[in-house]
């Protein structure tokens, strides 16, 4: 384990106090949980003299942020866990040191795709950088100097930055993004539903994949290639899953499926891909279904604003285009549905921006989730230019990605289906990975932004 190179002696520069910041007490309020490890800080001479309300205020904004990049409890346990324990470690102890045990329970917890939280090396060995602070503890000194805090010091006018997002984000931007200017509030919404709560109509906009291995995130270190990609797709606007909600009632139906970006003389709107879905008649009986991208239904609840569905009654495909529109990807779903979905008070945005949070650039709202069937991809490809490798090797991550999977020689797969559809009934688990098991587990921490439906 590697110890923090974050220098302990200066309130202007102290790692320590950020991870002293976050720790907080399981039967304290933050704000109790604050004061108590600032004096704490203060008491180890990491803050200046009259620094104690400052430090208050920037912790509290602290862990509220930690909080806000995860809606997974266990995740969060283990992540107070570890803090706890850094913050009660004596004075000058460096970040972690006696507290493996709690490390070990927070790497199992990201190991298994819990938590979603930007990350390094470790945790320890770059504490600010893998929870998305500044290195620097992200804390400046204001115009009193050197971090002097207290009256006529200028501590209380000083600035800071802990990574939070402010209302006027940073939305997807660049040459792929189609009217980033469009982009509006914390979700980088096209629309707001204040209007229309009884009609909602939303986008899910980002996506960080918990499973299949083949979409998730790597192992630590490594680049996210494939679910970087999607989310590409996803930001510019050419890989749409749509959402309208019909109703106010505590029960609602709600419309899923696959969307397609209006030209730009059509504004910023969207429409649902039925009718449009190419067919190729030499390929499986999938292929040959104009209809497959029509959208779907599914029985929905809120509770207050958050809204949950049923699994979707049928199959949602969902394509994805080249800037050409030529398509580029479809994904077949069996089962899709939306689980703890936590619309603001306007039912515009589900999550927020915060382009800390990689690949995705969103602090999820909720979770997808879904399943795909081996013989739905069998035949699919992945065309991005020069890239063209067939769907299910993708997913299986087979030895040659070149070569379609063979469901009855699974020798050659590295992520094996650890599930089971009969119809468009499916489970995780109770069947044998290598043999029965005919579907993978799709799940998706997901955001969403209202946009307009036409």
């Amino acid at each position: 384990m590697t110890r923090s190179a974050c220098p302990l002696n200066a309130f202007r520069s102290s790692c320590w106090a950020l991870l002293l910041s976050l720790a907080g007490c399981a039967e304290a309020s933050v704000a109790e949980s604050a004061v108590a490890v600032c004096q704490r800080a203060a008491a180890c001479g990491e803050l200046a003299p009259g620094g104690l309300g400052a430090c208050v205020r920037a912790e509290t904004e602290a862990r509220a942020h930690v909080a806000r990049q995860s809606d997974d409890p266990v995740c969060l346990a283990s992540l107070d866990g570890l803090l706890a324990c850094v913050a009660l470690q004596p004075c000058g102890a460096g970040p972690c040191e006696g507290c493996r045990g709690a490390l070990e329970v927070l790497d199992a917890s990201r190991r298994s795709g819990r938590c979603s939280f930007r990350s390094t090396d470790s945790l320890c060995g770059a504490a600010g950088d893998d929870l998305g602070l500044r290195d620097d503890g992200g804390l400046d000194a204001g115009p009193g100097g050197d971090g002097d805090a207290g009256p006529g010091g200028g501590g209380d006018s000083g600035t800071q930055d802990l990574g939070v997002v402010p209302e006027d984000v940073d939305c997807p931007s660049g040459p792929g993004v189609p009217n980033p200017e469009g982009l509006r509030g914390p979700c980088c919404s096209r629309r707001s539903n204040a209007e229309r709560r009884d009609a909602v109509t939303l986008r899910l906009n980002g996506f960080t994949f918990r499973s299949p291995a083949s979409l998730a995130p790597p192992p630590i270190g490594a680049t996210p290639l494939v679910n970087a990609l999607l989310q590409q797709w996803v930001d510019e606007e050419r890989f749409n899953l749509l959402v309208e909600v019909a109703g106010d009632s505590r029960t609602v139906t709600v419309t899923l499926g696959g969307g397609i970006r209006e030209r730009a003389s059509m504004g910023d709107a969207f429409r649902f891909a039925s009718g449009d879905a190419p067919v190729d008649e030499a390929s499986r009986a999938l292929l040959r279904d104009a209809g497959r991208w029509d959208p779907v239904f599914a029985a929905g609840v809120y509770e207050g604003d958050q809204l949950d569905l049923e699994p979707a009654e049928s199959m949602v495909v969902w394509p994805a285009f080249l800037p050409s529109g030529a398509r580029t990807l479809e994904l077949p779903l069996r089962a899709a549905r939306l689980r703890g979905l936590s619309l603001d008070p306007t039912r515009t945005c589900a999550g927020r921006r915060d382009p800390s949070l990689e690949p995705s650039g969103f602090a999820a709202g909720g979770t997808f989730e879904a399943f795909i069937h081996v013989d739905d991809v069998l035949g699919m490809r992945v065309v991005n230019p020069p890239l063209s490798r067939p769907l299910c090797g993708l997913l299986a991550q087979t030895v040659d990605l070149d070569e379609d999977c063979d469901p009855a020689d699974r020798s050659s797969w590295t992520v094996l289906p650890e599930a089971r559809c009969v119809g468009n009934a499916c489970w995780v688990g109770r069947c044998d990975p290598a043999t029965t098991c005919n579907a993978w587990h799709l799940e998706a921490a997901a955001s969403a932004a209202g946009v307009a439906i036409e």
